[in-house]
């Protein structure tokens, strides 16, 4: 934008190397001009090839709006921000660079070089030999590159002082292209584009630079090539490059409504940081293989991929914005469930083959409870009638696990998701998890009908819901664990993980109200330092107890269950004490300077995705689309405002005293009833009245609509 009073010119460059095949000693490198209308592509690709070709592909680049020129291929050294050292017995040496005629002309020389001239140019023996015509069609050949044309017009503005002939002038490009030993002297693939525009007072112009890549060789270890999705959409970058600027207002328009809907709310920017920031690993740590398969890196090259204890913190957002996604990764991971039932731990590395992790005894039931959640999300019967074999196994195995009939694991529970810190008997995270799990399966089991697994699970529930609170709570919270009259007093953090993720999908809790209430104010009590942030466990009671924190998996703090149990708070009716759990860790690692980057094995670390859960319970936001019905039941305190997300759609809740709305920003939401606090006297869409039905649904209020209620964008739903 031109903001003074005079015409001005402005001229912006992009410059990119061609980086392609940089490993081998014949890069074959070219460089294509494509000129579409209003848009200047530069395609950077190579012919060279490789036994391991992970980094054989091409990229394009392109820049569009105001008046192009362009170098299609030159040497890096005079392209680059710098100097290129040029030999010559004219002056001894010059120092070259583009930028000294772009800043006098607002302009690139629109030098036309698809391939290295260095690989073309006889040797210096044969050029001696050279006809005067032939000499000239050379030198003529060679201007094509941006630097040999700065070359060749030096020299002819210097003539006749210099005296240099067209001969002496090839022997002078021979010399610094690839002197005496044979081997280039400068590196060639350097393309750029420019774009000038002028500009009126007051008047604005906008250029746009895109790059795109493609870069379809995506091998394992072994060599095998698994190969990128996008692939199967896109033949090159140029395919890509034309995607995106033919849709370019659209994805920018899109884009910029999801970040702006996820930062707009009242509830402070450390929990809209929390939504939205560790979506980077959902972006940096994921594969997405030719064949469709999707898995996510546990930490970013760390460990392994679909680590199901660690995507049972981490996949919200991923089942939120992406069902197809997770329901592919499920399905494909269980293929390897072993003979005895035990679901896997992760890929290695290879999507094709899983670790050997599978005595790890939470995995059983953390996969149940993921089944179940997947369906609320999608409503994909197909997915639940596919998996309940699979969970049908996994519950087998884990009861299996329970020697002295008391509804509880108690026996192989030593190795679990904290593989530094073993525990012993019955600890109370694991048999936390399996209550969820029997929860969880008895609702798939009453789902599909089999009514068997439904009647012994929900007969082994009311076991071990009893046995939980009998045997495991401790008066203030739940023990570690317990084996036969030994018990561990550590207070952890995450003794309730199956109830968190129950009460977070809305499945209502079977143990002791009482209990779970004074347990989870134990733990933030306990373990919640507002310096550091939420410790893994504590020693309320001291004791022996005290030397298990040295270890750092029980002592050291983990954003993604520190996450989980702020999500749990607020869930339970200490919304409060929640946020400041979120504070306290956007603290923390903005002191560190990695906000983006949560650590725990390794970086990116995808436990931490476990943050979208504070957005799940501080909206109360529960989706069940397998009936189309959503609960909202929103934990935040009066009046808010706040982000909802799923699959189809994205938007904006909002309370202002009694009324809540619900706004659609970007696609749409079908519903066939809510569940809500209390009955509403009025629902309206886009400001026309709703018939609707109310009944009582435990200590809720269910409203059926008498026809399904669409609400698409910049519609709202206003409920009073």
């Amino acid at each position: 934008e031109n903001t003074s009073s005079a015409e001005v010119e402005a001229s912006l460059a992009g410059f990119l190397d061609n980086p392609l095949a940089s490993a081998l000693p014949d890069r074959r490198l070219s460089n294509t001009l494509v000129q579409d209308p209003g848009c200047t592509r530069l395609f950077l690709d190579t012919a060279a090839r490789a036994d391991f070709p992970s980094g054989i592909g091409n990229l394009c680049f392109s820049v569009a709006g105001g008046q192009h020129s362009f170098i299609t291929g030159t040497f890096q050294e005079y392209a680059a921000p710098g100097t290129c050292r040029w030999q010559t017995p004219r002056v001894n040496y010059m120092l070259l660079s583009v930028l000294q005629d772009y800043l006098a002309s607002g302009a690139l020389p629109n030098a036309a070089a698809m391939h290295d001239p260095s690989g073309s140019l006889p040797a210096a023996s044969d050029l001696d030999a050279l006809s005067p015509d032939a000499a000239r069609r050379l030198i003529d050949d060679l201007s094509s590159d941006a630097l040999l044309r700065r070359v060749f017009t030096d020299a002819r503005v210097a003539a006749p002082e210099s005296g240099a002939t067209d001969k002496e002038l090839l022997q002078e490009v021979h010399r610094n292209l690839i002197g005496k030993d044979g081997k280039p002297h400068l590196t060639w693939g350097t393309g750029g584009l420019a774009s000038l525009v002028r500009l009126a007072p007051g008047q604005s112009a906008e250029v746009r630079f895109t790059l795109s890549w493609y870069f379809p060789h995506h091998l394992t270890a072994a060599g095998r090539d698994m190969g990128h999705r996008y692939s199967a959409w896109y033949g090159s970058a140029l395919d890509v490059n034309r995607y995106l600027t033919e849709n370019y207002g659209r994805h920018r328009a899109a884009t910029f409504d999801f970040a702006r809907t996820l930062a707009d709310t009242s509830l402070g920017t450390p929990l809209a940081f929390a939504w939205s920031s560790q979506l980077s690993s959902l972006i940096s740590n994921t594969w997405w293989t030719r064949d469709g398969s999707y898995a996510i890196w546990e930490g970013l090259g760390c460990c392994g991929l679909s680590t199901t204890d660690v995507d049972y913190d981490g996949s919200f957002p991923v089942v939120a914005m992406f069902p197809e996604l997770k329901l592919s990764q499920m399905r494909q991971i269980i293929e390897h469930q072993n003979q005895q039932g035990q679901v896997p731990h992760n890929y290695p590395g290879d999507v094709s083959r899983v670790d050997e992790g599978f005595a790890r005894v939470d995995l059983n039931p953390q996969f149940v409870m993921m089944v179940w959640r997947d369906y609320l999300w999608t409503g994909d019967r197909q997915y639940l009638q596919y998996m309940a074999p699979h969970v049908v196994r996994a519950m087998d195995f884990t009861q299996s696990l329970d020697t002295n009939g008391d509804g509880l694991p108690d026996r192989q529970t030593a190795i679990q998701t904290y593989d530094q810190w073993r525990m012993r008997g019955t600890p109370s995270y694991i048999a936390s998890l399996w209550i969820g799990a029997l929860e969880a399966a008895i609702r798939i089991a009453t789902e599909l009908e089999m009514h068997a697994d439904a009647q012994r699970w929900t007969s082994t529930l009311q076991q071990a819901s009893a046995t939980f609170d009998r045997m495991l709570f401790n008066g203030e919270y739940y023990s570690l664990w317990v084996d036969g009259a030994v018990r561990n007093e550590l207070c952890m953090t995450d003794q309730l993980s199956g109830e968190w993720f129950s009460r977070i999908i809305g499945l209502p809790s079977p143990i002791s109200a009482a209990n779970l209430a004074r347990a989870i104010e134990s733990v933030f009590r306990y373990n919640f330092n507002p310096e550091f942030g939420l410790h893994n466990a504590t020693a309320p009671r001291r004791g022996a107890d005290l030397l298990a924190l040295n270890n750092l998996q029980a002592g050291g703090l983990w954003s993604g269950i520190e996450f989980a149990f702020a999500s749990f708070l607020m869930a339970s009716g200490h919304y409060e004490e929640g946020r400041r759990i979120v504070e306290a860790i956007h603290r923390r690692y903005l002191r560190a300077g990695q906000p983006w980057n949560h650590v725990e094995c390794g970086g990116h670390y995808s436990r931490a995705m476990s943050s979208w859960a504070t957005l799940l319970a501080a909206t109360g936001f529960t989706p069940d689309l397998s009936t189309g019905t959503l609960t909202l039941v929103p934990a935040a305190p009066g009046d808010f405002r706040a982000p909802w997300v799923i699959a189809s759609g994205f938007g904006t809740i909002t309370r202002s005293g009694r009324r809540i709305s619900l706004a659609c920003t970007y696609g749409e939401l079908e519903l066939r009833a809510l569940r809500l606090a209390a009955a509403p006297t009025s629902i309206r869409l886009a400001g026309q009245s709703l018939r609707f039905h109310p009944e009582a649904d435990g200590p809720l209020a269910r409203i059926a609509f008498d026809s399904p209620v669409r609400l698409t964008a910049a519609q709202a739903l206003t409920i009073e």
